[in-house]
């Protein structure tokens, strides 16, 4: 009876080890989990940041044009200023044009530097 009894505690502490291993791997797994959850958080709050940004830039009054320069343009003139910049598509397609652009590093177009992309990646490099 007693040599039952060393045989079962040999193969309780195997299991023990076997148990603390297969432990130390979901570790790993709880870091991925966190990890990516984090990347999650991330990416909503970037989307509430960018879509905020967007309606709060269209519910400003006006035009990004100047009033005085745009109000010397013929009706034909104005209308084809507003769809370059596609300001006379419906708010949802402007979005989602907004949004590619965004994906696409195209931050815009600037009135005053060539390429706005390029004047915020210069510092960084």
């Amino acid at each position: 009876m007693a040599y039952t009894a060393g045989i079962r505690s040999v193969f309780h502490r195997k299991k023990r080890s076997t148990v603390h291993y297969v432990h130390s791997n979901r570790k790993g797994d709880v870091m991925l989990k966190y990890v990516l959850k984090r990347l999650g958080y991330i990416l909503v709050t970037l989307w509430v940041i960018v879509t905020c940004t967007f309606f709060m830039m269209k519910n400003l009054p006006g035009t990004p044009f100047d009033a005085e320069r745009f109000s010397i343009m013929t009706p034909q003139q104005q209308e084809r200023v507003l769809e370059m910049y596609g300001l006379n598509d419906s708010l949802p397609m402007q979005y989602v044009k907004y949004i590619k652009n965004m994906l696409k590093g195209d931050l815009g177009t600037s009135f005053t530097f060539p390429r706005l992309s390029q004047v915020v990646s210069d510092p960084l490099l």
